[in-house]
């Protein structure tokens, strides 16, 4: 019997490279920012360093990770897991939202059940040859096969970063997509259950 031992890292570490969310106001105004909180009365955009508060009667719309990140779960959780096109779906959704940290942990689901769908081999930015598919590790390329396996080697180890959380970690690749999606759900409920009582803000940096 083969003994590997499991390390497994995750940092509460929003992505340096973080889309800026958009406030549109009902007199045409944009602000660029981060939206740091939101309820029924309120909305609270960072601009650089500054906070600025906003009546909700005065905003038209709101583009914000927290609220795509709400979406692509409320849809997930109605996906058949027996069908990977409806991940693949929120993957791409993901990126064109500027969220790639997300799209790829979406991707790299739907390798675990499917490991040739090329899809989601080209979201992830893998390497196709004539004996498989390969990923990119630092100055290396490395068999996607291998990687998906639990591996010894911490070197080698999947570094998944979404918009609140930084996961490194050899399990397989099963094993560290379920726990960085779930890092992510657990973000969501304890937002969706204490923001509003707590006037808990948004983790942007």
């Amino acid at each position: 019997m083969i003994t590997i031992w499991a390390l497994f890292c995750a940092l509460l570490a929003p992505g340096d490279s973080r889309p800026p969310d958009l406030v549109e106001l009902r007199n045409e105004k944009r602000i660029e920012g981060y939206v740091l909180y939101e309820d029924r009365e309120r909305l609270v955009v960072r601009v650089g360093s500054r906070e600025q508060e906003l009546a909700m009667a005065e905003v038209a719309t709101v583009r914000s990770v927290a609220r795509t990140l709400k979406e692509v779960f409320a849809r997930d959780d109605q996906l058949d897991p027996q069908k990977p096109g409806g991940r693949l779906a929120l993957a791409h959704l993901c990126q064109s939202q500027g969220l790639p940290g997300e799209a790829e942990v979406l991707a790299l689901s739907v390798l675990v059940s499917e490991p040739a769908n090329q899809e989601a081999h080209e979201l992830c930015g893998h390497v196709h040859r004539k004996n498989g598919w390969f990923v990119k590790r630092g100055t290396k390329t490395l068999p996607f096969d291998e990687l998906a396996k639990p591996s010894k080697d911490f070197g080698s180890a999947w570094k998944l970063r979404t918009s609140h959380y930084l996961v490194t970690t050899n399990l397989g690749l099963e094993d560290a997509v379920g726990a960085v999606l779930d890092l992510e759900r657990f973000y969501q409920a304890f937002f969706g259950l204490f923001a509003t009582e707590l006037s808990l803000y948004e983790v942007v940096e």
